[in-house]
């Protein structure tokens, strides 16, 4: 897994009884996405402004309450590659002990903008993303 993301959690993202909301920890996942060690392989088909992207469903697990102020890291893995969508697993570390504080499994799928419909990967970008699956990846 790759490490791409890293901040303290701020007050702004967090409940009333001071814990992270989970639109902080899908938060923190997509702010590490342009870090992401697969965001050059679909780069040549989304050049010419006609494909985007869209998470369809997440799933969260909370391990242990994270709070204002926690320094946390996010990893990211490929999880699997299906004909039109990508599955990404996200864990999150505290970023002083190094324990597990949550984890998301996110299914995304790339789309035409013009028809707002999915499209199936084309076979490079199919190739070199198959590559970054991790076997065994789950939360």
């Amino acid at each position: 897994m790759t490490q791409i993301q890293k901040g303290a959690v701020q007050v702004e993202e967090c409940n009333e009884h001071g814990l992270m909301r989970a639109d902080g920890v899908i938060a923190r996942v997509w702010d590490g996405v342009p870090n992401s060690p697969a965001r050059g392989a679909r780069r040549q088909a989304r050049a010419s402004g006609k494909l985007g992207s869209a998470a369809l469903e997440y799933r969260l697990a909370y391990l242990r309450p994270v709070r204002a102020g926690d320094l946390l890291t996010v990893h990211s893995g490929m999880k699997a590659v299906g004909s039109k969508t990508t599955t990404w697993t996200h864990w999150l570390f505290d970023g002083e002990s190094g324990a597990a504080v949550a984890a998301a499994e996110a299914v995304g799928v790339a789309f035409d903008l013009a028809t707002r419909k999915a499209v199936a990967m084309d076979g490079e970008s199919r190739i070199a993303l198959e590559g970054l699956v991790i076997p065994g990846l789950s939360i």
